[in-house]
């Protein structure tokens, strides 16, 4: 997992293998996006739900 930069200049570019995903907390509970909460580049995909950074919102297929 990688936390990208919050300034929206500059080019976020994740790792091999990670999406770049508004994070957990950017979410409101009905999903909708909030703003000024920079970006993460999350494993979603994986099977697995991690908690920290990822939810039904940004990483359904992981999170049921």
């Amino acid at each position: 997992y990688s936390l990208g930069p919050t300034d929206p200049k500059k080019e976020v570019k994740c790792c091999e293998g990670l999406l770049l995903k508004d994070p957990l907390n950017a979410f409101r509970d009905d999903c909708e996006a909030g703003e000024g909460f920079g970006t993460v580049c999350i494993a979603c995909g994986d099977s697995m739900c991690d908690s920290t950074y990822e939810s039904t919102c940004n990483c359904p297929e992981d999170c049921e």
